[in-house]
């Protein structure tokens, strides 16, 4: 949703007459969208209903922490860097 145009962002809000996302919210919802994506496909793969097995649990999770990891130092995050940094700690806690 949010790689179209901004434009069709906006006609949308209007349709449905609801107040406009600024520019300072998309950035916000498209580094969100970026920091919860690894998570977000994690997850859906132990949701599998065929071909999961326990083994495949700690791959998925390291590869989800890791990614994170790499997200926590590339410097590109503007307003998710807590973000990153709390999934990052809640993992280590499991």
């Amino acid at each position: 949703m949010f790689d179209n145009k901004e434009t069709d962002l906006q006609n949308a809000c209007r349709k449905l007459e609801i107040h406009f996302f600024t520019t300072y919210d998309i950035a916000f919802l498209r580094e969100y969208k970026d920091v919860m994506g690894p998570i977000a496909v994690g997850l859906n793969f132990l949701q599998g209903e065929e071909m999961i097995y326990l083994g495949c649990l700690l791959p998925t999770f390291a590869s989800v922490l890791n990614s994170l990891a790499a997200k926590e130092v590339d410097n590109y995050l503007e307003y998710c860097k807590t973000l990153v940094h709390s999934l990052i700690q809640g993992l280590k806690k499991r």
